[in-house]
Protein backbone atom coordinates (compact mmCIF):
# COMPACT_ATOMS: atom_id res chain seq x y z
CA UNK A 1 0.00 0.00 0.00
CA UNK A 2 1.37 3.34 -0.61
CA UNK A 3 0.99 7.00 0.77
CA UNK A 4 0.63 9.98 -1.35
CA UNK A 5 2.61 13.18 -0.35
CA UNK A 6 3.05 16.14 -2.03
CA UNK A 7 2.68 14.01 -5.38
CA UNK A 8 5.43 11.08 -4.49
CA UNK A 9 3.87 7.84 -3.43
CA UNK A 10 5.71 6.13 -0.70
CA UNK A 11 5.38 2.66 0.45
CA UNK A 12 4.45 1.65 3.93
CA UNK A 13 7.14 -1.22 3.93
CA UNK A 14 9.74 -1.22 6.92
CA UNK A 15 12.83 -2.40 6.70
CA UNK A 16 12.82 -6.18 7.25
CA UNK A 17 10.12 -6.54 4.56
CA UNK A 18 11.97 -4.64 2.34
CA UNK A 19 14.54 -7.00 2.41
CA UNK A 20 12.29 -9.70 1.51
CA UNK A 21 11.07 -7.94 -1.25
CA UNK A 22 14.35 -7.28 -2.87
CA UNK A 23 15.01 -11.16 -2.41
CA UNK A 24 11.48 -11.51 -4.55
CA UNK A 25 13.18 -8.99 -6.94
CA UNK A 26 16.39 -10.50 -7.92
CA UNK A 27 14.88 -13.67 -8.57
CA UNK A 28 12.25 -12.52 -10.74
CA UNK A 29 14.02 -11.24 -13.98
CA UNK A 30 12.82 -7.67 -14.34
CA UNK A 31 14.58 -4.81 -13.30
CA UNK A 32 13.16 -2.75 -10.19
CA UNK A 33 14.34 0.80 -9.06
CA UNK A 34 14.14 1.18 -5.18
CA UNK A 35 14.39 4.82 -3.95
CA UNK A 36 14.69 6.28 -0.39
CA UNK A 37 12.76 9.36 -0.31
CA UNK A 38 13.26 12.05 2.26
CA UNK A 39 11.51 15.81 2.76
CA UNK A 40 14.69 16.72 0.38
CA UNK A 41 13.49 14.48 -2.74
CA UNK A 42 9.95 15.51 -2.24
CA UNK A 43 10.97 19.21 -2.57
CA UNK A 44 13.12 18.74 -5.69
CA UNK A 45 10.42 16.56 -7.35
CA UNK A 46 7.83 19.85 -7.34
CA UNK A 47 9.56 21.47 -9.61
CA UNK A 48 11.58 18.94 -11.44
CA UNK A 49 8.66 16.77 -13.46
CA UNK A 50 11.39 14.58 -14.80
CA UNK A 51 12.89 13.61 -11.56
CA UNK A 52 8.82 12.94 -10.17
CA UNK A 53 7.98 10.72 -12.84
CA UNK A 54 11.43 8.85 -12.47
CA UNK A 55 10.70 8.17 -8.52
CA UNK A 56 7.11 7.35 -8.79
CA UNK A 57 8.14 4.77 -11.68
CA UNK A 58 10.13 3.03 -9.07
CA UNK A 59 8.59 -0.32 -7.79
CA UNK A 60 9.22 0.72 -4.40
CA UNK A 61 10.04 3.87 -2.40
CA UNK A 62 10.62 4.03 1.27
CA UNK A 63 10.58 6.62 3.95
CA UNK A 64 13.46 8.29 4.30
CA UNK A 65 12.71 11.08 6.95
CA UNK A 66 10.79 11.73 9.91
CA UNK A 67 9.39 14.59 8.18
CA UNK A 68 7.81 11.85 5.85
CA UNK A 69 6.31 10.13 9.01
CA UNK A 70 4.70 13.06 10.11
CA UNK A 71 3.49 14.30 6.91
CA UNK A 72 2.09 10.76 6.68
CA UNK A 73 0.10 10.94 9.67
CA UNK A 74 -0.81 14.48 9.48
CA UNK A 75 -2.45 14.65 5.85
CA UNK A 76 -3.73 11.02 5.70
CA UNK A 77 -3.56 9.51 9.18
CA UNK A 78 -1.35 6.98 7.96
CA UNK A 79 2.19 5.45 9.92
CA UNK A 80 4.59 4.58 7.55
CA UNK A 81 7.84 2.69 9.10
CA UNK A 82 11.15 4.59 8.04
CA UNK A 83 13.78 2.73 6.04
CA UNK A 84 16.11 4.66 5.75
CA UNK A 85 19.29 4.41 2.51
CA UNK A 86 21.97 3.78 5.01
CA UNK A 87 20.65 1.02 7.16
CA UNK A 88 18.97 -0.45 4.06
CA UNK A 89 22.95 -0.72 2.68
CA UNK A 90 24.26 -2.12 5.53
CA UNK A 91 21.52 -4.70 5.78
CA UNK A 92 22.32 -5.51 1.81
CA UNK A 93 26.45 -5.60 2.61
CA UNK A 94 25.59 -7.83 5.45
CA UNK A 95 24.37 -10.58 3.34
CA UNK A 96 20.91 -10.10 4.89
CA UNK A 97 19.50 -10.75 1.16
CA UNK A 98 20.30 -14.19 0.05
CA UNK A 99 22.24 -14.23 -3.25
CA UNK A 100 22.70 -10.58 -3.70
CA UNK A 101 25.88 -10.22 -6.09
CA UNK A 102 26.42 -6.12 -4.96
CA UNK A 103 27.99 -3.90 -7.39
CA UNK A 104 28.97 -0.33 -5.89
CA UNK A 105 28.90 2.42 -8.01
CA UNK A 106 30.15 6.28 -7.34
CA UNK A 107 31.31 7.92 -4.26
CA UNK A 108 34.45 10.35 -3.52
CA UNK A 109 37.37 8.92 -3.76
CA UNK A 110 38.14 4.94 -2.90
CA UNK A 111 35.13 4.66 -0.56
CA UNK A 112 33.70 2.09 -2.75
CA UNK A 113 36.64 0.23 -2.98
CA UNK A 114 36.89 0.39 1.04
CA UNK A 115 33.21 -1.13 1.24
CA UNK A 116 33.89 -3.80 -1.11
CA UNK A 117 37.10 -4.98 1.21
CA UNK A 118 34.88 -4.68 4.17
CA UNK A 119 32.31 -7.12 2.73
CA UNK A 120 34.10 -8.87 0.09
CA UNK A 121 31.67 -11.90 0.64
CA UNK A 122 28.55 -9.69 -0.92
CA UNK A 123 30.67 -7.59 -3.15
CA UNK A 124 31.11 -8.46 -6.42
CA UNK A 125 32.70 -5.15 -7.81
CA UNK A 126 32.84 -1.42 -6.75
CA UNK A 127 34.20 1.68 -9.03
CA UNK A 128 34.75 4.40 -6.89
CA UNK A 129 34.22 8.02 -7.95
CA UNK A 130 33.34 8.51 -11.89
CA UNK A 131 30.89 11.75 -12.77
CA UNK A 132 27.97 12.05 -14.70
CA UNK A 133 27.57 14.61 -17.03
CA UNK A 134 24.40 16.38 -18.40
CA UNK A 135 22.44 16.49 -21.97
CA UNK A 136 19.85 18.87 -21.94
CA UNK A 137 16.89 17.57 -24.59
CA UNK A 138 13.72 19.88 -25.79
CA UNK A 139 10.48 17.60 -25.15
CA UNK A 140 7.82 18.34 -27.85
CA UNK A 141 4.91 16.40 -27.02
CA UNK A 142 0.97 17.30 -25.70
CA UNK A 143 1.96 16.64 -22.05
CA UNK A 144 5.39 18.11 -21.75
CA UNK A 145 5.51 21.15 -24.59
CA UNK A 146 8.89 22.54 -24.93
CA UNK A 147 9.95 21.04 -21.14
CA UNK A 148 13.44 20.19 -20.61
CA UNK A 149 14.72 16.74 -20.27
CA UNK A 150 18.40 16.12 -18.66
CA UNK A 151 20.20 12.91 -19.77
CA UNK A 152 22.70 12.30 -17.18
CA UNK A 153 25.34 10.51 -18.98
CA UNK A 154 28.54 9.03 -16.86
CA UNK A 155 32.41 9.21 -17.86
CA UNK A 156 33.47 5.99 -18.97
CA UNK A 157 29.48 4.99 -19.43
CA UNK A 158 29.97 1.88 -21.83
CA UNK A 159 32.95 0.45 -20.45
CA UNK A 160 31.04 0.90 -16.66
CA UNK A 161 28.17 -1.14 -18.29
CA UNK A 162 30.99 -4.11 -19.08
CA UNK A 163 32.58 -4.21 -16.25
CA UNK A 164 29.02 -4.76 -14.18
CA UNK A 165 28.18 -7.06 -16.59
CA UNK A 166 31.20 -9.12 -16.57
CA UNK A 167 30.93 -9.01 -12.55
CA UNK A 168 27.51 -10.70 -12.62
CA UNK A 169 26.16 -8.15 -9.90
CA UNK A 170 22.20 -8.25 -9.25
CA UNK A 171 22.22 -5.18 -7.24
CA UNK A 172 23.92 -1.90 -7.97
CA UNK A 173 23.83 0.69 -5.64
CA UNK A 174 24.81 3.93 -7.23
CA UNK A 175 26.27 7.19 -5.28
CA UNK A 176 25.80 9.74 -7.32
CA UNK A 177 24.15 12.28 -5.57
CA UNK A 178 19.75 13.07 -5.71
CA UNK A 179 17.80 13.73 -8.54
CA UNK A 180 20.88 12.13 -10.85
CA UNK A 181 21.42 9.37 -9.32
CA UNK A 182 17.41 7.90 -9.30
CA UNK A 183 17.33 9.72 -12.83
CA UNK A 184 20.36 7.85 -14.10
CA UNK A 185 19.60 4.31 -12.70
CA UNK A 186 15.82 4.56 -13.88
CA UNK A 187 17.17 5.35 -17.93
CA UNK A 188 20.26 2.80 -17.75
CA UNK A 189 19.02 -0.46 -15.51
CA UNK A 190 18.01 -2.15 -18.84
CA UNK A 191 21.26 -1.37 -20.10
CA UNK A 192 22.49 -3.99 -17.78
CA UNK A 193 20.70 -6.76 -17.80
CA UNK A 194 22.10 -9.19 -15.00
CA UNK A 195 21.05 -6.15 -12.76
CA UNK A 196 17.52 -6.70 -11.16
CA UNK A 197 17.66 -3.71 -8.42
CA UNK A 198 19.04 -0.39 -8.71
CA UNK A 199 19.23 1.91 -5.89
CA UNK A 200 20.53 5.12 -5.46
CA UNK A 201 22.30 5.81 -2.33
CA UNK A 202 23.44 9.27 -2.44
CA UNK A 203 26.05 9.76 0.39
CA UNK A 204 25.92 6.40 2.21
CA UNK A 205 28.98 5.41 1.64
CA UNK A 206 30.71 7.97 3.64
CA UNK A 207 28.30 7.04 6.63
CA UNK A 208 29.07 3.19 6.40
CA UNK A 209 33.29 3.75 5.70
CA UNK A 210 33.28 6.29 9.05
CA UNK A 211 34.22 9.72 6.85
CA UNK A 212 30.77 11.16 8.36
CA UNK A 213 29.35 10.42 11.46
CA UNK A 214 26.20 9.42 11.79
CA UNK A 215 23.65 10.86 14.74
CA UNK A 216 23.73 8.91 17.78
CA UNK A 217 21.30 6.41 17.97
CA UNK A 218 18.44 8.45 19.52
CA UNK A 219 19.08 11.16 17.46
CA UNK A 220 17.83 9.21 14.71
CA UNK A 221 14.69 7.69 16.82
CA UNK A 222 13.55 11.46 18.05
CA UNK A 223 14.24 12.49 14.41
CA UNK A 224 16.30 14.46 15.06
CA UNK A 225 19.16 14.00 12.52
CA UNK A 226 18.75 17.36 11.18
CA UNK A 227 20.14 19.48 14.62
CA UNK A 228 23.16 16.77 14.51
CA UNK A 229 24.22 17.82 10.89
CA UNK A 230 23.57 21.12 11.72
CA UNK A 231 25.54 21.49 14.57
CA UNK A 232 28.56 19.04 12.57
CA UNK A 233 28.53 20.49 9.44
CA UNK A 234 26.74 24.02 9.22
CA UNK A 235 27.33 24.09 5.51
CA UNK A 236 24.09 22.18 5.20
CA UNK A 237 21.61 24.92 7.11
CA UNK A 238 20.37 25.19 3.46
CA UNK A 239 19.60 21.93 3.06
CA UNK A 240 18.36 21.63 6.81
CA UNK A 241 16.27 24.81 6.00
CA UNK A 242 14.59 22.83 3.65
CA UNK A 243 13.93 19.69 5.19
CA UNK A 244 12.50 21.68 8.78
CA UNK A 245 11.14 24.47 7.63
CA UNK A 246 9.78 24.59 4.10
CA UNK A 247 8.74 20.73 3.49
CA UNK A 248 6.22 21.25 6.73
CA UNK A 249 4.91 24.51 5.30
CA UNK A 250 4.40 22.88 1.74
CA UNK A 251 2.40 20.46 3.96
CA UNK A 252 0.29 22.34 5.63
CA UNK A 253 -0.69 24.26 2.82
CA UNK A 254 -1.75 20.80 0.97
CA UNK A 255 -3.46 20.08 3.78
CA UNK A 256 -5.84 23.45 3.93
CA UNK A 257 -6.41 23.76 0.19
CA UNK A 258 -8.11 19.96 0.81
Amino acid sequence: MKVNILGINIDKIGLTETLEVIGRFIASGSRHLIVTVNPEIILEAQKNQQYRQALNSATLATCDGAGLQWAAKFLHQENIPRVTGVDLTLELLRGEVPGARIYLLGGEQSVALELQKKYPQNVVGAESGGRLVTVVETLHSTSLQNAEKQEWILENQEEIFKKIKASGANILLAAFGGVKQEIWLHDNLRQMPSVKVGIGVGGTYDYLTGRVKRPPAWMRRAGLEWLYRLIVMPSRAGRIYNATVKFPLLVLREKFKK
